[in-house]
């Protein structure tokens, strides 16, 4: 296909009666969104106020000419436009997310669908293609991944047992490392459990009343000891913070526990021992 200007054949008028009802709605009233139509060989016939509005070319400076003028010219050498033209033909339709050039030269990331054209007799006429700019949406999902990444290298490189837990304490995650720490074989058997179950005698009250400052927007910290999932009794130090939503108030609870057992055997020792001595 060329950009240059070349004569409309009268049978690839566009006829909003052979678009889809999705398609034929938004062609022409959406500015956000990318309508046009072409004749068999990928020339405008059709162009909407959303094309116009999104990749910059008026209605007139396009008319005719090809629309493979929105691909990027990687996507141009590797005859990208026919192949899509040929999918569609051959499919049906073809959909598509890739880079798309406006008339300035500025690249968007765009959704695309297109769709055969039939006259009355049912024989080929042309296209439609409808292109959503979705640039914002997948920076927001590269923001995302990166974020997941960022959590997951911090959860891999913490030597705590770092736990979720929704506003009732009930258990949502728990972190490789403090499934160790905890003995815990499979999450699942636990997953939805309420956390401060796991504490028992003085530390249950303790771990509650942990929950409850961070429910009320502070933090929550105690030392108690408590028990691995196999039996194994271990101290631990232990602090519960709110997770703010958009609304400004808590909408998850992070816990963080330190298994101090060492440290308080350590201290334990040397405190008999100092008492030994003074006797």
């Amino acid at each position: 296909m060329t950009t240059d200007k070349k004569p409309v054949p009268a049978a690839a008028h566009f006829d909003a009666a052979q678009v889809p009802p999705r398609l034929a709605s938004g062609f022409g009233s959406q500015v956000e969104v990318v309508t046009i139509e072409t004749d068999r060989e990928g020339r405008v016939t059709a162009w909407s106020s959303g094309a116009q509005a999104v990749l910059g070319w008026s209605a007139q400076e396009i008319l005719g000419a090809s629309a493979d003028c929105m691909f990027t010219p990687q996507d141009l050498a590797n005859y990208r436009a026919a192949n899509e033209m040929q999918c569609a033909l051959d499919a049906g339709r073809a959909d598509d997310e890739r880079w798309h050039v406006r008339k300035n030269g500025a690249l968007f990331w765009g959704h695309s669908e297109m769709l055969t054209l039939k006259d009355g007799a049912g024989a080929h006429v042309g296209y439609v293609k409808r292109v959503r700019d979705i640039t914002s949406d997948r920076e927001v999902a590269a923001a995302q991944r990166a974020e997941a990444e960022f959590l997951r290298s911090v959860l891999a490189a913490s030597g705590d047992c770092i736990k979720l837990l929704d506003l009732d304490s009930n258990l949502t995650f728990m972190s490789e490392r403090g499934q160790q720490l905890m003995e815990v074989s499979d999450f699942n058997a636990i997953r939805g459990c309420d956390w401060t179950d796991f504490w028992r005698n003085e530390a249950n009250t303790e771990a509650k009343a942990a929950v409850a400052a961070a429910k009320a927007g502070g933090v929550g910290h105690f030392v108690a000891q408590g028990s691995t999932r196999a039996g194994t009794l271990k101290w631990w130090d232990v602090q519960v913070t709110p997770i703010i939503g958009a609304d400004g108030q808590p909408e998850r609870l992070l816990c963080v526990s330190r298994d101090i057992t060492e440290t308080r055997v350590t201290e334990d020792a040397l405190r008999d021992t100092r008492n030994l001595n003074t006797l």
